[in-house]
Formats: structure tokens, C-alpha cells, sequence
């Protein structure tokens, strides 16, 4: 048989809509890296238009900002990720291992005869 794992994306969602998960935990971390949404964007394959537009709505939902932006002048501008959003990606990613940690724990309970 074949070398299988169990796989979990973790979403958060409110009543209405998914807002926080893997694509913008990873936008976060990005910008916390490079301070700035539009690079972070082009990491990712993302328009900055679209990137804006994924915060936003995680900020909504949120009800508090999660990404500080400072216009351009001659340095040209820059991002950074809110305490508020530091937390966030904190929880996500503590959360996140101890899941996939449980969850493989769970795979090999249920499915031992798989890896026959």
C-alpha cells in the first residue's frame, strides 16, 4: 500500500464566510518579513489589489485592524502586521500543530490498515 497521511486545512469562519487560514496566515508572514503588502503579494502569485482585499475582509470580520500601512515617500511605503495580528498568526499556528499533531495520532488509530 501506499505512504498515506491524513491532511487538515484549518479555516476560521465566522456565521457567513471563511476569513482566516492558511493563504492569509501565510500573507501575514510575509509581510511581517518583507514589510510590505505588495511584495508579500508577489510572493505569493497575488495581485496587491487582491492581497488588500483578503485583509480587509479578515479585519471586517475582526473588527480591528490586523496589517498598518505607511504610504510611500521617497523610500516608498511599508506594512506591518498589527500586535492584534501577531497574535492572530500565534494562535493559528499553535493551534494548527497541535491539531496536525492529534491528527496524526487519529490517522494511525483509524486507519492502520493502510500502511499494511
Amino acid at each position: 500500500m501506499g505512504n498515506y497521511k491524513a491532511k487538515l486545512k484549518l479555516v476560521i469562519r465566522s456565521e457567513k464566510t471563511n476569513f482566516y487560514g492558511p493563504g492569509i496566515n501565510e500573507l501575514l508572514l510575509l509581510i511581517n518579513e518583507k514589510g510590505s503588502t505588495k511584495d508579500a503579494a508577489n510572493t505569493m502569485g497575488l495581485s496587491y489589489s487582491k492581497a488588500l482585499k483578503i485583509i480587509k475582509r479578515c479585519e471586517k470580520e475582526l473588527g480591528y485592524g490586523i496589517v498598518k500601512t505607511q504610504r510611500g515617500g521617497t523610500d516608498g511605503g511599508k506594512s506591518i502586521v498589527t500586535e492584534e495580528g501577531l497574535r492572530l498568526m500565534r494562535a493559528y499556528k499553535d493551534f494548527n500543530d497541535e491539531i496536525n499533531k492529534n491528527l496524526d495520532e487519529q490517522y494511525h488509530k483509524y486507519f492502520p490498515f493502510l500502511e499494511e
